[in-house]
């Protein structure tokens, strides 16, 4: 009943967005009659009023004294604007964060099978009557080598909790100021991190960046997009929008500074690590 004459894609029903969805509450509902322990899903559908509505469908079996699953109980949750702002922002960063994690595997794979036919390359030379200048020269390639397999084998981003999360938004910080500082000239960038401890094993870490770069700086209108006082968003200006939704789900924010000649912008994030994550963040952002 509640699927096809409650939800559904005829126009008589609460449409939903696509089939797909009506699979997935499909699948929702049969694993809760099955007993299978279903967590909260997004449930996206319109009104017959034409309103979109965003929110939580959760299920629940209902069995009898002989134990047998009877009826199914559905729950929906109706998101907040803040509830609907943070869904929508968290399948955005977890699909951002999904293909830059697929490129850099692959970019690893690529990069060790490299490093393979070096060392074969190497290790028929070592066979080889070599002068003096000849053998040092291997040995600097056989440490390059060591350097790089390290490097490969340490990049392990998703151990450090919102790691990858945070070099997006670096990134998309880094490109917005390269684009309105002047040709040839420099940019820097500093940070700060600051720990207090939470308990014996964790840590509030307290991260600081600062991206300074010559010239007249950002436009002010990139900035009253970024605060949503703007109603025509320019693709710079939601760049720097949806960093700051991310940044304050982090607990964060950012501020811009224009001082004579040059102009910074200061990220401030809060993030809880354990002992092993904090050294790890340092060195990330060094």
């Amino acid at each position: 009943m509640l699927m096809g004459e409650v939800f559904g894609t005829e126009i008589s029903c609460c449409c939903l967005k696509n089939q797909e969805s009506f699979v997935n509450v499909e699948i929702l509902l049969n694993k809760a009659m099955m007993g299978v322990e279903t967590e909260k899903v997004s449930f996206c559908f319109y009104r017959r009023s034409g309103n979109y509505v965003e929110c939580l469908l959760s299920a629940s079996k209902k069995v009898d004294d002989e134990g047998i699953t009877t009826e199914v109980f559905c729950f929906m949750q109706l998101a907040s604007t803040e509830l609907q702002q943070a869904l929508h922002l968290q399948r955005l960063s977890a699909q951002t964060a999904l293909i830059r994690l697929k490129t850099l595997s692959y970019m690893k794979q690529q990069i060790k099978n490299s490093l393979s036919g070096i060392t074969y390359s190497r290790k028929l030379l070592e066979g080889t009557n070599l002068d003096e200048e000849q053998k040092h020269l291997l040995h600097t390639n056989v440490q390059c080598q060591r350097q790089l397999n390290k490097i490969l084998d340490d990049t392990d981003l998703e151990s450090i909790m919102d790691g990858l999360r945070l070099q997006q938004i670096l990134a998309d910080f880094l490109t917005v100021s390269i684009n309105f500082s002047p040709n040839g000239d420099q940019l820097w960038i500093s940070s700060s991190l600051r720990k207090d401890r939470l308990g014996d094993s964790f840590h509030l870490a307290h991260l600081e960046l600062w991206i300074t770069h010559s010239g007249s700086g950002i436009p002010n209108e990139f900035f009253n997009d970024m605060y949503e006082n703007n109603n025509d968003t320019s693709e710079e200006g939601v760049s720097l929008l949806v960093n700051r939704k991310l940044l304050k789900l982090m607990n964060g924010d950012v501020r811009y500074v224009r001082e004579t000649g040059k102009s910074s912008l200061i990220i401030l994030v809060e993030l809880a690590s354990n002992r092993t994550q904090v050294p790890r963040l340092r060195q990330l952002f060094r």
